[in-house]
């Protein structure tokens, strides 16, 4: 059985504070969210893409 799962602001938020050693150097391009899955597309300025 597949549980119903919304990703908040405040998930977002957290997610991007553990990342931040990569999101100083770039910034979020994209959100995706397939299922119970959230994808975040970051462009870093070396213009490298981190999934």
């Amino acid at each position: 059985m597949k549980k119903n799962i919304k990703f908040s602001n405040f998930d977002v938020f957290a997610i991007t504070k553990e990342l931040d050693l990569v999101l100083t150097q770039g910034k979020i391009t994209n959100i995706y969210e397939i299922e119970d899955i959230l994808i975040l597309k970051i462009k870093t300025k070396l213009n490298e893409k981190k999934y």
